[in-house]
């Protein structure tokens, strides 16, 4: 699991528009590869929140790696033109 400040938030796309998919984008800021087994990814508003397993049975993010979770990666992947990107690295929050 990794430590604190192993991992950074990126980026996030909230309040997407329609068509769209909102978004959370992690980096790995070591120099060590990190297995995201059983991280926690809180993700919360006004009205709901919850808390996201990264995976349950494990996921290597590599030094410098980044990993996206959206609500719909199709849609991600259309609109934000990231189909050259490894399809490991992109994850569903649903």
């Amino acid at each position: 699991v990794p430590g604190s400040g192993d991992l950074r938030i990126a980026e996030i796309l909230f309040n997407a528009t329609s068509g769209c998919s909102e978004f959370v984008e992690i980096d790995n800021t070591t120099d060590s590869i990190l297995d995201l087994k059983n991280t926690f990814l809180g993700i919360g508003s006004s009205t709901k929140s919850e808390v996201l397993n990264i995976s349950s049975t494990g996921h290597l993010l590599f030094p410098g790696q980044k990993l996206v979770f959206a609500q719909s990666v199709e849609a991600l992947q259309v609109l934000h033109i990231v189909s050259v990107v490894n399809p490991s690295l992109l994850l569903s929050m649903v």
